[in-house]
């Protein structure tokens, strides 16, 4: 049985490519290493913890493919992508697997930016997942893990 650490990385192993660009809502030592090892560019953003900024920053600061900002709460955190989606920023693939009271607004704010969402701990009621579900143009699919459940959001084709 996988880890629910690491629940979602079969889910992303199926869906990132070689080369995507992607943004990580909340830095992680499983998600995070994973991502940089297949993407040209990883964007994590981590909500929670300086003291866990810090350390997960250091792992990865000598990599070039790797992007991190600290935006504690959920404010910050979605003011900056709203200036990525300003700037016509796009990613291949998001993760939501960051502050969770704001994962609805992780979700919301990823549908500027992406087609494909990945969202861990879906079976998590306290994360509020009832008010993105069901998304208008969006189709979403729940993939159980095992130890955890993560769900993928893509926008439906025209």
């Amino acid at each position: 049985m996988i880890p629910t650490i690491a629940s979602h990385l079969p889910v992303l192993a199926r869906l990132v490519k070689h080369g995507d660009r992607v943004l990580e809502f909340g830095c992680g030592i499983a998600s995070t290493p994973f991502l940089l090892s297949k993407c040209s560019a990883v964007v994590s953003i981590e909500m929670q913890s300086r003291e866990w900024f810090e350390y997960v920053s250091g792992l990865f600061a000598d990599n070039p493919r790797s992007e991190r900002h600290y935006a504690e709460g959920a404010t910050r955190a979605l003011s900056y992508i709203e200036a990525l989606a300003r700037l016509s920023r796009r990613f291949d693939v998001v993760l939501v697997d960051g502050h969770g009271d704001s994962r609805p607004e992780q979700v919301r704010m990823a549908t500027m930016i992406t087609d494909v969402i990945v969202c861990h701990d879906t079976q998590e009621p306290g994360y509020r997942w009832d008010k993105v579900r069901p998304l208008l143009g969006w189709t979403w699919t729940d993939e159980d893990t095992g130890t955890a459940r993560t769900s993928v959001i893509q926008r439906a084709a025209k």
